[in-house]
Formats: C-alpha cells, structure tokens, sequence
C-alpha cells in the first residue's frame, strides 16, 4: 500500500511549475510585444513604411535642394511610401517625437526608426514643410511617394527631368562628374570669323541630357586668339561649340583638342517680368512726350 502512494506522489517543484503554467495561459497579453496584462487596445499598431534599400544603387537619381536652410542631395526613392531623414541632417532645434512607424526593405536590410520630426524642404522655387522619419540612411534625406503624390511631383525620365510646379529639376546622378568636351574634326577656322563646331563628349553621359559647357580656364590654351563661348546643352553623339578666331591669320585646330569640360545642371527656371508699374510708367512717359512733341503740330 505504501508503495502505491510513493508511485503516484509529486514532488512540490513539479506542481509548482505546473500550477505557474496553468496561470501564465490566463493572463491577457499584447498581441503586438506579447506582454502580459497589456491588452492590444492599450498599444498602438506599428504601421509600416517601405523602402527599396538603406543604401542606394548606382542608379540612383538625385535633385539638388535645401533642408532646413542647408543645401543637401535628396534621392528620389519611388519605392519608399515615407519621406525618411538622417538623424544627424535633422537640424538641432528641431524635436524629434516617438513614432509607431517601423521600416521595412525590400532587401530586407535592418533599420533603426530614431522619430517623427518636421523638416522645411526647398526644391527649385518650391518650399514647403512635411513630417519625415529619422531613421539611419545612407543618404541624407530620401523622398518617398508620400511627397510625391501630395506636391504633385511629375518624373520625367525620357528627358531627365523633375517637373514640379511648373519649373524643370534636372536629375542626376552621385557619381557624376565633369565630363571633357574635344573636337570631333581636324578644322581651319578663318581669320577673324565665329564658327560652330561638332565636339564630342569623352565620356557616357547619356543622351538627352541637359549639361553646362564651359570653356577651358585660358583660352590659348585651345590656341592663341581662339576664344570658346559658354552654353547650355543637350547631350548627343556630337555637340555644338562656338568658336572665334580673334587672329589676323587662320587657325588649324586638331581632332581630339579639349575645348572645355560639361558638368550637370541643377533646375532651368523660366522667369517672366510681370510687374506691371514699370510698364504703366513706361507707357506714360511715352504718351507724355507724344502729347508734348504734338503741340508743336497744330
């Protein structure tokens, strides 16, 4: 008989740990961090913001802008749904508030969300305050579709172009740099003459694409009495250059020469003068002096 009750007696740990567990499944807990005694209504839900990476691809495409006050490059990220800023460009008056937002990769890259603040962005002639994310990036501030959809942003990619506003933000990319722009042709330019003529870019930068041409720093060092003009222009297989000979005698320039060097463009603004009291006191200093020269015709 004894030994029948030996056989079927728990020790008091083994209750007791069976008795902790029988507890532990009545209690209430979050289903978002699994606490106990926190019902889901006590914790708001995380809300998930997406971006295609932390660290840009070599394709990635960038406009010039401020932030801030403080000029910066801001990516274009049409696979981000948040505007996302690095915690050290965020100014340092500005506060950073906790946030339920979490971030997610499509390359499934770590990303540690720091707050919600709010940043003045300046692109082109467009200003404008939105709520971004902090969160540790590689660039300094990336545009997400949030910004996008609300300013009315229009990518042009054919033509390179941000078009906001009814103003032209040149794209472009981190990488690029200064590209030399040589002659095509061996070529004799006339005394004293102007002409245009076919250069070629020693570099990739893409068809289509609106660069600025500047000449080289010492014009003779083109040729003596050659002078190089400045221009704005589109990327193609050839480019024109305007040239003048200054000399009294010909110049033989040749194939391959550097005549200068392209770099891209920031924005093209179109600016019309549209102030009206100029042209009214214009107007009536005319119609004064009309009135005055024919007094003299009666």
């Amino acid at each position: 008989m004894e030994e029948d009750v030996e056989e079927g007696t728990c020790n008091e740990a083994e209750i007791r740990r069976v008795v902790e567990g029988m507890l532990e499944k009545r209690q209430i807990r979050c289903w978002n961090c699994g606490g106990n005694h926190q019902p889901l209504r006590s914790k708001p839900q995380s809300k998930i913001a997406r971006v295609a990476s932390l660290q840009h691809p070599s394709n990635s495409v960038f406009v010039d802008g401020l932030v801030d006050g403080k000029e910066r490059l801001l990516l274009l990220d049409t696979g981000a749904t948040r505007t996302i800023i690095r915690p050290d460009i965020v100014g340092t008056e500005a506060r950073i508030t906790p946030t339920s937002w979490r971030l997610r990769t499509a390359t499934g890259d770590p990303a540690t969300i720091r707050g919600e603040t709010n940043v003045t962005i300046v692109i082109g002639n467009v200003s404008f305050e939105h709520r971004a994310l902090v969160a540790e990036i590689e660039d300094e501030l990336i545009l997400g579709m949030d910004i996008m959809n609300t300013k009315g942003f229009e990518l042009d990619f054919k033509n390179n172009v941000l078009k906001i506003n009814g103003e032209k933000i040149v794209l472009h990319r981190k990488t690029e740099e200064t590209i030399r722009v040589v002659l095509a042709e061996d070529t004799a330019v006339p005394e004293r003459s102007e002409m245009i003529l076919d250069a070629q870019l020693a570099g990739n930068p893409g068809v289509g694409n609106i660069m600025v041409f500047e000449p080289r720093s010492h014009d003779g060092e083109v040729a003596r009495g050659i002078a190089v003009g400045k221009a704005l222009l589109l990327t193609e297989k050839t480019v024109p250059v305007r040239i003048m000979n200054l000399n009294h005698h010909p110049v033989n320039l040749k194939k391959g020469i550097v005549l200068g060097y392209c770099s891209s463009v920031s924005s093209v603004i179109r600016k019309l003068d549209t102030r009206g009291n100029s042209i009214g006191r214009i107007t009536g200093e005319l119609l004064n002096l009309l009135s005055s020269s024919s007094r003299s015709l009666r």
